[in-house]
């Protein structure tokens, strides 16, 4: 996996997450590129492309009328962004609540920035399995030019397979059949609370 962070989140706390959720998928991660940036909801979120190549600028964050015409080759391209921790608002709190496996028992729980930081963590996580799930049936052949978008988005089988994919990493790690990927996700959500924390300073 070539990584493009274009966070102030560590590498060497995000690399780990991303790998973990490559594996959960049964993904092939090595020529994959992922290009990570900041936004300001309450979440993370993605996208996946069967992409052999990306223009070098986008990857870096440079503006599009500098981007050129340098290609990066790869076998397949994953966008995430990633929020901030933050009070979150109901659309906030369901998917926090879906994203835990268990760290909380009910959305209406007491917010607190140390369990937010987790949440925030393994919505990484659970969105990075997602489109890593997406990048195998690329590679798989399972997924082509021709996908039917005409039905709502949890419909289309291609996500609904994602989700699947999504629910089934949660359910080992409320197990604890996947030690080293919850260490990789607590490292990470320690880092959000305390990025957190100088923010409130």
């Amino acid at each position: 996996m070539k990584l493009y962070n274009r966070t102030e989140i560590p590498d060497d706390l995000l690399r780990p997450v991303l790998l973990a959720a490559g594996r959960a998928a049964g993904a092939k991660t090595a020529k994959v590129l992922v290009r990570v940036t900041r936004g300001r909801r309450y979440t993370a979120h993605g996208s996946a492309a069967d992409s052999t190549w990306a223009k070098h600028g986008w990857l870096i964050g440079k503006h599009r009328r500098n981007w050129g015409e340098r290609k990066v080759r790869c076998d397949g391209v994953v966008r995430m962004i990633v929020g901030r921790i933050g009070p979150p608002g109901w659309d906030g709190l369901v998917e926090a609540y879906r994203a835990t496996a268990g760290i909380i028992n009910s959305v209406w729980e007491r917010w607190s920035p140390e369990i937010a930081a987790r949440m925030l963590a393994r919505n990484v996580y659970r969105v990075a399995v997602h489109e890593a799930h997406h990048i195998r049936e690329y590679h798989e052949g399972r997924l082509g030019p021709n996908i039917d978008y005409s039905s709502r988005w949890s419909k289309r089988p291609h996500e609904v397979r994602a989700m699947d994919a999504e629910e089934e990493a949660l359910q080992k790690l409320r197990a604890g059949a996947r030690p080293a990927h919850e260490r990789a996700i607590i490292a990470l959500g320690d880092w959000f609370f305390e990025e957190w924390k100088g923010r409130e300073a």
